[in-house]
């Protein structure tokens, strides 16, 4: 099955039509950067922002598969890093880390 990109919303323009809007650095400064350099700076800006709007994609696809909510997905990936890292998490630190309120 093949995806169809959605249409990009205002932070998600790519680097290189931000760059090309302002061809005399008035808004975006590249210091001392050649051409060659900006250009190439701007593609991996502009991969890291189709990376992550893949995972984002792909997060929100997982969550609604599994039919779980926002935080839900949250506290998973905190735990799994957690696991990754070698680390127990405790429902302290699942708590602190979703801004549970903590009880009086």
């Amino acid at each position: 099955m093949m995806h169809v990109a959605e249409p990009l919303g205002p932070a998600e323009e790519p680097i290189s039509e931000l760059l090309a809007m302002d061809p005399e650095s008035t808004r975006l400064s590249r210091g001392a950067m050649t051409p060659e350099e900006v250009s190439e700076a701007a593609a991996v800006l502009d991969a890291m922002r189709r990376w992550r709007a893949a995972e984002r994609r792909m997060s929100e696809a997982s969550r609604r598969h599994m039919e779980l909510g926002e935080t839900d997905m949250r506290a998973i990936r905190f735990v799994m890093a957690g696991m990754s890292a070698g680390r127990v998490v405790t429902p302290s630190d699942l708590a602190k880390h979703l801004g549970c309120p903590r009880p009086r």
